[in-house]
């Protein structure tokens, strides 16, 4: 199996328990050990509601707890995905590779896990850019 199926799955269990254990807020973040177990890096988990082929890509407010983001991509091989992925990673200044699908492949209701971040910083980012 490969290291990226593997963390996929640990970050899907860890989102599953954070379900179970009633934390579903739409902004989670922990300390994780990584593959190695040597280093423990920062996450956070974001609600978002996709809203494809927009007219512009942005972030529109919220709705019911989820960040509502309109995609100027169609939802069709993925491609909503990978825009949201890079527009994601643009808007919180991180890498592309810092932003992970975990949940929600094939809905408009997804989970993204972005490592490297706090919950806090990405509250912080995302009220910064709204002003």
């Amino acid at each position: 199996m490969s290291g990226a199926n593997a963390r996929a799955r640990e970050a899907r269990a860890r989102q599953r328990e954070a379900l179970d254990n009633g934390r579903s807020h739409q902004f989670m973040s922990g300390a994780n050990a990584s593959p190695t177990g040597r280093s423990h890096q920062l996450t956070s988990t974001l609600k978002i509601r996709v809203i494809p082929n927009a007219k512009k890509s942005e972030f529109a407010g919220y709705r019911d707890g989820e960040l509502l983001l309109r995609l100027n991509a169609p939802p069709v091989d993925g491609k909503a995905n990978k825009a949201a992925i890079e527009f994601i990673s643009r808007y919180l200044s991180v890498s592309r590779s810092s932003v992970q699908l975990i949940g929600g492949e094939r809905s408009r209701h997804k989970i993204f896990e972005i490592v490297g971040l706090e919950s806090s910083d990405v509250a912080r980012k995302l009220a910064e850019r709204s002003r």
